[in-house]
């Protein structure tokens, strides 16, 4: 019997709302015509929001070290300190103010140098009101990555191990040249006492030719030892990403539907409780 009740119940109520719906059928328009109407003027009006994103590689950094770093960047573009913004960006204040956001995603891959040191490859998605700001902020965040007390050190440090590296690979190429020489000159045969340690000159040369490659890998290296390389650059797009008018629109029709229909419940609100009132009364 209770179950009868209730379908009573629901089906009154859901005829009660078409009803209201039904009365209310111009206001209903008119709030959708109003709504879509905001949306349009806010999608007219507001500054367009451009997109773009630069990657660069590093040994040195990770991703968590990374984002640790631009922590500082979000939070001054978050208070809107412009002056020191800019200064660690090497922007001007207008140029800083025009950033609204920068986001950093990180993916780990091998490197192609001898030791297969782990590269991070970062991201750095930057959001602009200004799309011709990409040529000056690009510099702009690889000498404030390379400015890190960290990363400089670091560098210091990677330079300092390669350097020494090529002097002994130096060394040793030098010793092997001379031993090649004397052999040549036939100053070491199998009957001297040195002559057992390479009499082959092809091992010589094979020796030789492993340190030269070694040493290839290694000035590569070192030229490469700056703590960021950028491997994409960033794109000026002409279309923004915000505001979008289809999503502008639509939601500016969205909220009129729901201001009325808030309306419409808080007046049915209302008209019970006069009408329990009424009752009591």
């Amino acid at each position: 019997m209770s179950n009868a009740t209730d379908e009573i119940d629901l089906l009154e109520l859901f005829t009660k709302a078409i009803l209201a719906l039904k009365n209310n059928f111009i206001a209903l328009v008119l709030a959708f015509i109003i709504g879509s109407g905001l949306g349009l003027i806010y999608y007219k009006f507001n500054p367009n929001v451009y997109e773009s994103e630069m990657i660069i590689t590093s040994d040195i950094l990770t991703e968590s070290y990374s984002k640790s770093i631009f922590t500082n960047v979000q939070k001054l573009i978050k208070e809107n300190n412009l002056t020191s913004l800019s200064s660690i960006l090497h922007l001007s204040e207008s140029q800083a103010a025009a950033i609204k956001a920068v986001e950093l995603k990180g993916t780990l891959e091998k490197g192609d140098n001898l030791q297969e040191q782990t590269k991070t490859y970062i991201t750095i998605t930057v959001k602009s009101l200004d799309n011709t700001i990409w040529l000056s902020l690009q510099p702009g965040i690889a000498a404030f990555i390379e400015n890190n007390d960290f990363v400089k050190i670091r560098v210091a440090q990677r330079k300092k191990f390669y350097s020494s590296l090529l002097m002994k690979i130096d060394h040793e190429l030098n010793d092997l040249e001379i031993m090649k020489s004397k052999i040549m000159d036939g100053k070491l045969s199998s009957n001297s006492k040195d002559g057992m340690l390479l009499l082959d000159p092809t091992t010589i040369n094979s020796k030789i030719l492993e340190l030269n490659k070694e040493k290839i890998n290694y000035q590569n290296s070192l030229e490469l030892v700056n703590s960021v390389q950028v491997v994409g650059s960033f794109t000026a797009f002409k279309k923004p990403v915000s505001p979008k008018l289809s999503t502008s629109v639509l939601g500016g029709a969205a909220l009129g539907l729901f201001s009325f229909l808030t309306f419409i419940g808080l007046k049915s609100i209302q008209k019970l409780i006069r009408l329990s009132e009424e009752n009591n009364g």
